[in-house]
């Protein structure tokens, strides 16, 4: 099962932003039909070297979060907002204080 979740999450390999965009979509897609593929794949979640997984218990009663669209071309994201997660990840799961967000955008 865990190889067919994340088979439908990100199909197979392709090149490019656009395959990416795809995938997030069909991802998106995927956590919005399916809640038991979403709780696959938070089980699925590695451990080490920051402990990501949870139990089959916790992944059963947490909360789905929705994530507003942003206005714009596909992939578009809204820079605050990912700098916020940044900022939680590095507070919460040890992620590299050196990460810069502008490197995951465009022209950044």
């Amino acid at each position: 099962r865990d190889a067919g979740v994340r088979q439908r999450m990100f199909g197979r390999r392709q090149r490019g932003e656009p395959a990416f965009d795809k995938a997030l979509e069909e991802g998106q897609q995927i956590a919005d039909s399916d809640r038991a593929s979403v709780e696959q794949a938070m089980e699925d979640l590695p451990m080490k070297p920051v402990p990501l997984g949870v139990s089959k218990q916790t992944a059963a009663v947490m909360a789905l979060d929705d994530y507003p669209f942003i206005t714009g071309p596909v992939g578009s994201v809204d820079k605050v907002q990912l700098e916020r997660v940044v900022d939680v990840m590095q507070q919460f799961l040890g992620f590299d204080s050196s990460f810069n967000v502008n490197s995951m955008l465009t022209g950044g």
